[in-house]
């Protein structure tokens, strides 16, 4: 088969044999573009870490992972990893340092705490400086923070064409709500959905230009600041600077339609979803919708919609 170009690999979390003919037929697919590797019984709401009985470079994920960028980092189109396992900060730099025509990646709880600092730092991906990235997904990752994902945005780490964003419940909570930098270079994102989300958070990514935002999750005290936030606050210049420059379209849950089915809700994030139909989003011609798509995740939190 030496015109693959898409693979799936299903692996067990911590099976340590090497596949060695695998990986050998891997290395000469001379036309391989995508890698999806994927966890067996891979679990999105399982929020406990694993318990590894082995090291974490000996499993066939690190393994596997490491070949594939070994021989076609400057091939790769789209990497998707679906596994409770860490990524190693050492392939973590090669993904963002090695792949120059990266389009999509898909972290899921690959990022630990322990990376914080890595992520955080503001070097600019190679598919970013290409202009190549255009999807990004973070899901469940506890080292990555939206305060620092925001600037690294803005000042174009992961370059200026980002289509799709997704922040699903990922990070801990901000230490601070950045500034936006002087000289952004970035222009827009075209979609962000951000699942999770507390009053920092929310104060945080209304500094991006976003045409399309789905919000999901979004905390009591976040909801009842949204209207503040599309309005506006005073600028630097006098003047007064909305949240959102360039929202088209506002998606929240769908539970919002049947109102009835809101009635617990306090009456605080009532009046501020009527707010919001009636007056903030018609001032700023942003259309609502009820289809933001719901990630299954189990919180234990009980104080968003």
């Amino acid at each position: 088969m030496p015109n693959v170009q898409s693979l799936t690999i299903v692996h067990r979390q911590q099976d340590v044999a090497k596949h060695i003919p695998l990986q050998h037929a891997v290395e000469k697919f001379a036309h391989l573009e995508e890698i999806t590797i994927e966890e067996k019984g891979y679990n999105p709401c399982n929020i406990l870490p694993p318990t590894l009985s082995v090291s974490l470079s000996e499993t066939f994920f690190h393994t596997f992972l490491s070949s594939v960028l070994k021989v076609h980092s400057r091939r790769l189109k789209a990497l998707h990893l679906f596994t409770l396992l860490p990524i190693d900060p050492r392939l973590y730099i090669d993904l963002r340092d090695k792949t120059p025509n990266l389009r999509s990646i898909t972290f899921t709880r690959n990022i630990g705490t322990n990376m914080e600092d890595l992520f955080a730092e503001p070097i600019p991906w190679a598919s970013g400086q290409t202009g190549r990235l255009e999807s990004l997904t973070l899901q469940g990752c506890g080292g990555t923070h939206a305060d620092r994902f925001v600037q690294n945005i803005l000042q174009g780490v992961y370059g200026t064409r980002l289509k799709e964003v997704r922040f699903i419940t990922s990070g801990r909570y901000l230490v601070h709500i950045p500034d936006p930098p002087s000289t952004s270079v970035f222009a827009s994102v075209e979609r962000l959905h951000f699942d999770h989300i507390n009053l920092r958070e929310l104060s945080t990514i209304a500094l991006l230009p976003i045409h399309d935002l789905s919000l999901t999750c979004i905390t009591y005290d976040a909801f009842c600041r949204l209207p503040i936030l599309l309005e506006g606050a005073p600028s630097a210049s006098g003047g007064v600077q909305p949240g959102f420059k360039g929202l088209r379209r506002l998606r929240l849950n769908p539970k919002f339609a049947p109102e009835m089915s809101w009635e617990g809700l306090p009456m605080e994030c009532k009046a501020a979803y009527k707010e919001l139909r009636e007056r903030c989003l018609p001032q700023r011609g942003i259309q609502l919708t009820l289809d933001a798509v719901v990630i299954p995740f189990i919180c234990g939190c009980d104080d968003h919609e």
